[in-house]
């Protein structure tokens, strides 16, 4: 009995890894395997870096330095595609070949691409510098924004962009190529249409003093002030060119010194007028709140840090049931402390300053163009609610553009932008003292209600702060309430502004253009 145990077990483990084997054999047999050589149409050459993809599977490779590939395309594969940065994409059917040589042509059409650079124009196959382009279809894929600069994030490599302020409408700085100054500005020279705008310095930030809040007992606080570069509306960008390097920024001379970032207007197109309308609606809402101590955690932390207090204060002399009145101010605590498992949570904080926020956008334009003249109108209205309660952010903006050839060499064309942008800001830099609402939110005493029995907003306190002999909190050292930060000051910017330009354009003789320029940049900022 004992023996043929052994051999069934014996038996079992062959079948096993006969199976196995014979699974394997079987996978094997499905792919199939092929090879190739990529060549390129123009000049016969092998061509490095090409990818193989399978269509509709995630199997790929890459050809080598001499243009040589093998894939192993499974039994379900019937086409491979190749592709290559600067060549047309080829997709190649496989009808049970092994060896398939292919010819690339160059694509042309990207090739010709027109990329505006300070001289003027060239195509990207004649481009030197160290010059990146962004098209409208980029920032058209992109959740609306107040300004096109949040949009560049990501899309270009070796710029960053840091947004000082998560409020609507506040400042962005852009570095390209990484900081190039300590103490001067690092902002790159906007241009747009030709002409160019300077949005700030160094930082955007600016400091307020207490007479900027209708509260009287914040320090100093810093607050964002409105992003200069939201009275460009984002629809109306047709391309985006960021120039990188001195060969690129040259013409600018010093002011290019951080780069240069050239912004072209959207343009008729000669034709039958063409009414356009785009609108979008959305909600914004913070992804995950930090976890805080509930009411009795809270309670019961304090507990023990004041009575370690006030048991080192006093040498080891003094009681943990000690009250009050025969303990330092720090080391009080209230009394309802004493029992932390009957505290209550009675304020969330942090649901008290976040909410869900709207986010809409509706864009009309109306263009056209005849042989001789091209224009298009456009106007948008834009509105964010901050995730922070009492933010926001608005704009109104109208742009017309209008070109028109007076003889066949010779052009001209005006190009105006006004706008109307205001917001609601909320101060969320500094330490909780200094008004910070996020900072005060965050270290409030979870167990204070929101109002007084009379109504008003309570002051919280930090831990709570101090206690006095009468068991009643001393003001002193306190952390003011978060709601109190938000509907007790005021931060309202509002700004108007024309950024108007024209031009005139004459083809003196072939490859030889004369253009002069003309703008005036007008805003007003109130308060």
């Amino acid at each position: 009995m004992k023996y043929y145990q052994k051999n069934y077990k014996n038996i079992t483990n062959v079948l096993i890894i006969f199976l196995f084997f014979i699974f394997n054999f079987v996978q094997l047999s499905a792919q199939v395997q092929v090879t190739g050589t990529v060549t390129s149409s123009e000049d016969s050459q092998k061509i490095p870096g090409v990818s193989i993809v399978v269509k509709g599977t995630s199997t790929g490779s890459v050809t080598d330095f001499s243009g040589n590939y093998s894939i192993a395309v499974p039994s379900s594969g019937t086409t491979l595609i190749f592709s290559s940065v600067g060549m047309e994409t080829k997709e190649i059917t496989i009808d049970g070949k092994t060896v398939i040589n292919i010819i690339l042509n160059p694509d042309l059409q990207l090739l010709d691409e027109v990329v505006i650079i300070g001289y003027g124009s060239v195509k990207k196959s004649d481009l030197t510098g160290s010059v990146a382009s962004i098209s409208a279809k980029n920032l058209e894929e992109q959740a609306p924004a107040p300004s096109f600069d949040i949009l560049l994030d990501g899309q270009v490599a070796g710029v960053q962009i840091q947004r000082t302020s998560g409020t609507p409408g506040g400042s962005v700085n852009i570095n390209i190529r990484g900081i190039s100054s300590v103490t001067g500005g690092n902002q790159p020279l906007y241009v747009i249409d030709g002409f160019p705008i300077v949005p700030g310095g160094n930082s955007s930030d600016i400091s307020f003093t207490k007479n900027s809040f209708s509260s009287s007992n914040f320090a100093s606080p810093t607050v964002s002030r409105l992003n200069p570069l939201t009275s460009i509306n984002p629809n109306d960008i047709k391309s985006i060119e960021i120039l990188k390097d001195a060969s690129a920024t040259a013409i600018y001379g010093s002011r290019g010194a951080n780069g240069v970032v050239l912004i072209t207007t959207k343009k008729g197109k000669k034709g039958e007028g063409k009414i356009e309308f785009d609108m979008s609606y959305g909600f914004q809402e913070v992804a995950s709140k930090i976890d805080l101590l509930n009411g009795s955690q809270f309670a019961d932390y304090i507990k023990d840090g004041r009575n370690n207090r006030h048991l080192y204060l006093t040498g080891g002399s003094g009681s943990i049931d000690d009250l009050n009145s025969v303990r330092n101010g720090g080391s009080r605590f209230p009394d309802a402390f004493r029992n932390p498992e009957s505290v209550k949570t009675v304020t969330d904080w942090q649901d008290e300053i976040f909410r869900i926020a709207p986010i809409q956008n509706y864009q009309l334009s109306f263009s056209g163009g005849s042989k001789n003249i091209d224009y298009r109108v456009s106007g948008g209205y834009f509105q964010q609610e901050g995730i922070i309660k009492t933010t926001d952010f608005e704009r109104y903006n109208i742009r017309t553009n209008i070109n028109s050839h007076l003889r066949q060499n010779l052009k001209i064309g005006v190009n105006m932008n006004a706008f109307r942008t205001e917001g609601n800001f909320a101060n969320t830099s500094g330490h909780y003292a200094q008004g910070n609402v996020i900072a005060a939110a965050l270290t409030a005493d979870p167990t204070v209600p929101l109002f007084n029995e009379d109504g008003e907003y309570t002051t919280t306190y930090i831990f709570p702060a101090l206690i006095d002999p009468d068991n009643q909190p001393d003001v002193r050292g306190g952390v003011f309430n978060p709601l109190r930060h938000l509907y007790g000051s005021t931060d309202f910017r509002e700004a108007f502004g024309v950024l108007a330009n024209t031009y005139l354009e004459w083809d003196i003789i072939d490859k030889l253009t004369f253009r002069t320029t003309f703008g005036v940049n007008f805003s007003q900022n109130s308060t």
